[in-house]
């Protein structure tokens, strides 16, 4: 439920990272969106094998089938699956503690590739899926990644998932649970890294942003395509039911990111002449100054 900005007292913020501690944001403390009056001094100008024999002595005996890579197939899956399995608990662990800092990043990415490496077999082969079973009961991590699986599945359908698309089902909702985690740590991440573009002060450092948009910084460049890309799964973050971030946040964290990175993109765009894109991210900024979108 929107609720205004006064009735929180908006003291230090700080994650495990300490992702926030540069962007609490008071009365004294929020920005204007005025167009710069020396705005046009720093807008950017428009401008083979063939040959290879094998030795007789090497040649395959008479009679003996040859193993094609489907032979070998059940074999890497299972190494795929038991090297990516402890990942996969590792990001499920994190999760239930609710621990979306920016240090968790590469876990939940790497739990995320752990899930579809199962869905993806199930997907291509479900008899080799089958043949694996029994390899993967040997293993502590891979029964404990189904385990979690099918009783997410027996959880929404109070049934357990016995059938290959129903197992295919149950190991997609697993994914999009480590997914939604994926996000969270992805927003944690690029609260860190817009932080060098503020000054200590917490106001936007505009000489930076402009010379570096002036140099076309392929770097920079990237970092903006990324912002632009979180931004947008903020917002969508925010219209969960489970919007947390930082314990106790409630949404208040994402809220705080939206209006720092919108506060960037309405800056960049403005002086890169892209005054609509720029207009876009002035809108984001007031709706998101004025109101904290929260989760009681």
């Amino acid at each position: 439920m929107p609720k205004k900005k006064d009735d929180f007292d908006f003291g230090p913020i700080i994650d495990d990272d300490d992702t926030l501690k540069d962007f609490t944001l008071g009365d004294d403390d929020l920005f204007s969106l005025d167009e710069p009056a020396d705005l046009e001094s720093k807008k950017i100008p428009e401008d083979s094998l063939s040959d290879f024999t094998i030795d007789e002595k090497y040649a395959e005996p008479e009679g003996q089938k040859k193993r094609t890579s489907g032979d070998f197939a059940p074999d890497m899956d299972a190494l795929l699956l038991t090297a990516q399995s402890p990942m996969i608990i590792e990001g499920m662990k994190y999760m239930s503690l609710r621990d979306f800092s920016s240090k968790r990043h590469h876990i939940f990415l790497e739990a995320v590739k752990g899930v579809d490496l199962y869905i993806k077999i199930i997907e291509r082969s479900p008899s080799n899926y089958r043949k694996l079973s029994t390899i993967l009961q040997t293993d502590i991590d891979c029964m404990e990644v189904e385990k979690i699986a099918f009783n997410l599945y027996k959880n929404k359908f109070s049934e357990a998932p016995v059938s290959d698309d129903k197992k295919l089902t149950a190991y997609e909702m697993f994914r999009e649970k480590l997914k939604n985690a994926y996000d969270k740590s992805l927003i944690s991440s690029s609260m860190v890294g817009i932080k060098k573009y503020f000054l200590l002060s917490g106001g936007l450092d505009q000489e930076k942003i402009a010379q570096l948009a002036r140099e076309n910084n392929p770097e920079f460049k990237s970092e903006i395509a990324k912002l632009n890309h979180n931004i947008k799964l903020a917002m969508e973050i925010l219209k969960q039911t489970d919007c947390e971030i930082a314990k106790g946040m409630k949404g208040k964290d994402i809220n705080i990111f939206i209006i720092k990175a919108s506060q960037m993109l309405y800056y960049y765009y403005l002086v890169t002449g892209d005054r609509d894109t720029a207009k876009y991210y002035q809108r984001i900024n007031g709706n998101y100054k004025k109101y904290f979108i929260i989760r009681d």
